[in-house]
């Protein structure tokens, strides 16, 4: 009898491992050097999708969220890091800028399961996060597109973008939402095009368009720059000369009459 009860315990172990979920493959991030310029954001919040949906594409998802943290800029903001799945929740908080703790939260980042809450994930976590506060705040969020409510069921796209705009409506100042898309459904793609459509300042690509170093530094400037590659600076101007001399070149201007004049044979100076 104690023999037949551990042949089954066995095999219903075996039958658990059998349905877990394996591990997640790993994809390096891209290394790029952060763009230098003035920091156009006063907070900036990354968003990662790590539900369910995310198993075929998780490991782009997440190299492209360890990258975008790479590159963000060095400055004097507050940042924070979002991962969800389901009900569970992973969080850095929203603190000054610090790097390292954003990198060590996305290179840890679980494959969380579960559903897709998208709107519930803007509502609570980014709203407590910068709901509320003043001057332009940059929202990355790096997904399939394919929001859920907590049962599993296909979400209304309406309530996500509702969501979206009471944190836009609820600050003083600028939110833009900018989304990545993991994976190429069309269904998701729609929703992450509108959601960056909240606001005149969000912006959409996927994440394969971040596959080099010169792609993440311009989506770093246009995220949290605001905008392109500062232009050259313009070529300095020659200093002013003496009395009489205005372009600097240390001949006096009327030298320059007469000595023309003289080749040219002129009568009068």
């Amino acid at each position: 009898m104690i023999r037949l009860e551990f042949l089954l315990l066995s095999a219903f172990a075996l039958a658990l491992g059998a349905c877990a979920t394996a591990p997640m493959p790993y994809k390096a991030p891209v290394q790029a050097t952060p763009p230098s310029g003035r920091v156009a954001v006063s907070q900036a919040v990354n968003v990662f999708d790590a539900s369910g949906s995310q198993e075929n594409t998780f490991a782009d998802g997440k190299a492209a969220l360890e990258s975008i943290v790479g590159v963000m800029p060095n400055g004097s903001y507050q940042a924070g890091e979002v991962h969800f799945g389901g009900m569970q929740r992973e969080e850095t908080g929203i603190a000054p800028f610090d790097r390292a703790t954003l990198a060590s939260a996305a290179k840890d980042a679980a494959f969380l399961q579960g559903s897709t809450p998208l709107y519930d994930v803007i509502t609570d976590e980014v709203g407590d996060a910068i709901g509320g506060g003043s001057g332009r705040a940059a929202v990355v969020i790096v997904s399939d597109g394919l929001a859920t409510d907590y049962a599993g069921r296909a979400d209304d796209a309406g309530r996500t973008l509702a969501a979206a705009r009471a944190v836009a409506g609820s600050r003083s100042g600028e939110t833009c939402f900018h989304t990545v898309q993991s994976g190429s459904d069309p269904v998701g793609a729609e929703l992450l095009r509108e959601i960056a459509a909240v606001s005149s300042c969000g912006s959409y690509r996927t994440s394969a368009s971040l596959g080099s170093a010169a792609a993440l530094q311009e989506f770093s400037r246009q995220v949290y720059l605001g905008g392109a590659a500062p232009a050259p600076a313009p070529a300095p101007k020659r200093a002013a000369g003496p009395e009489g001399d205005a372009d600097g070149d240390g001949v006096v201007d009327s030298e320059i009459g007469r000595a023309s004049c003289r080749e040219r044979v002129c009568s009068v100076v």
